[in-house]
């Protein structure tokens, strides 16, 4: 376990157990979660995003550009048009 870590263990988790072990897909929920605006994942959006661009590196040496061009804004908030300005060009 990477102790400096403090918004992204259950990511880098994931990576090692898929890295060392076959995962196989399981037809059901095992687990479900909420979220919230205090969560850490939304309240600190851009150092989620750094720390996970950081493990990911770390596990395979390289980012893929389409993550990095897919981070959040330079505010830390992801922008996000809904379908009914999308349509209409908004």
């Amino acid at each position: 376990m990477n102790e400096a870590l403090q918004l992204c263990l259950d990511y880098d988790f994931w990576i090692r157990l898929g890295l060392r072990y076959r995962v196989h897909f399981l037809d059901r929920y095992l687990a479900s979660s909420r979220v919230y605006r205090s969560n850490k994942t939304l309240s600190r959006l851009a150092a989620v995003y750094e720390e996970a661009f950081a493990v990911v590196k770390q596990h395979f040496g390289w980012l893929p550009l389409s993550w990095a061009l897919a981070g959040p804004t330079s505010s830390g908030k992801r922008r996000i048009r809904s379908s009914t300005s999308a349509a209409s060009g908004r």
